[in-house]
């Protein structure tokens, strides 16, 4: 992560940009509570070693390696949330330490005024327990419940019946999760989309596929158009529908020659309130979030022939049962 997006020449920005803002938001809505408390845990500990000495000085050494990571990614212009993951356990740890903190200083406080100073302590510490809990709750339940469709969907797409089908996808291609949802002998395809960068390429079909480079590959985030095809190639296609398109991400599921087999409702975030999406609060969530839909769309001609040839079977079918009755006329007779 660092060798690429801080220390090489090209920088990170060939993947877009955000604002500082971006990690707060994305640490809040993983950690909610948690996440302030670790931001502020430094400041906290040195503060709190200066009146006591009951946490170690090594602690401060853990906290170090989290305000040093935090700090690279945090001035990086190109963020994403996966860069994070190697400080979640110290997220949780910083978290815990002013958790403790707060036990103490609230113990200590209360000892001047109560009698029952553990009683108080525990009631503080349980407030941040009950807040932490209620926004876990609601940002696990608004993920289940907004961006699901994808993986119900794919759950379709592993069914499909053919033996060897073209399954393409558009605008959709972030969303994809891995060819293990696929079925075995089927073809993940990409067409032509309004993204401009870099697609995913497919591994060589040989004995070392997994780690040979492919020559198409680029370290520029260019576009490569060899990994398009002709959407008339296509026998399945996975798209979404926000009511809007443009020439180059149409409405496939209104156009002639597609018939949608599979459809999920997924959450349309331009259109939805920011903490209605962000965590789904009873009654408040409903009213303020708008949906789209996910589908799984087929080829209207491969659904017309496989009825054709069900229709087939079944009259040979009839056929064979009325020949197999007329031989046992015969046999009795």
């Amino acid at each position: 992560i660092l060798l690429y997006n801080v220390l090489s020449p090209h920088g990170s920005e060939l993947y877009g940009t955000e604002p500082l803002s971006f990690y707060f938001y994305n640490g809040f809505l993983n950690f909610n509570v948690a996440f302030i408390f670790a931001l502020v845990s430094l400041p906290v500990y040195l503060v709190f070693r200066c009146f006591s000495k009951e946490i170690p000085a090594v602690a401060g050494y853990f906290l170090a390696p989290l305000y040093l990571w935090l700090g690279i990614m945090f001035v990086t212009p190109h963020k994403e949330e996966r860069f994070l993951y190697p400080v979640y356990p110290l997220i949780s740890l910083a978290a815990a330490i002013v958790l403790f903190i707060l036990w103490k200083a609230t113990a200590a406080c209360c000892g001047y005024f109560y009698k029952h100073m553990r009683e108080a302590s525990l009631i503080n510490i349980s407030g941040f327990y009950i807040i932490y809990i209620c926004l876990a709750v609601c940002r696990v339940a608004a993920l289940e419940s907004y961006y699901r469709a994808p993986m119900h969907l794919y759950k379709d797409v592993y069914s499909i019946p053919e033996l060897e089908p073209t399954i393409c996808i558009g605008k959709e291609w972030h969303r994809f999760p891995s060819s293990f949802f696929v079925p075995e002998g089927a073809t993940v395809r990409f067409v032509k989309s309004s993204f401009t960068g870099q697609l995913p390429q497919r591994y060589y079909p040989n004995v070392n596929g997994t780690f040979a480079v492919n020559p198409n590959q680029n370290n520029a985030n260019l576009e490569e158009s060899s990994v398009y095809v002709n959407i008339k190639q296509c026998d399945y296609l996975v798209d979404v529908d926000f009511g809007v398109e443009s020439a180059l991400e149409p409405r496939y599921n209104t156009k002639t020659g597609w018939t949608s087999i599979k459809s999920y409702p997924f959450l349309n975030a331009a259109k939805s309130k920011t903490i209605a999406r962000a965590f789904l609060i009873p009654t408040y969530s409903r009213k303020h979030v708008k949906y789209g839909t996910y589908h799984l769309l087929k080829r209207t001609r491969l659904i017309k022939q496989q009825e054709e040839d069900r229709e087939r079977l079944v009259k040979l079918q009839k056929y064979q049962e009325s020949k197999r009755s007329k031989h046992h006329d015969n046999d009795e007779l």
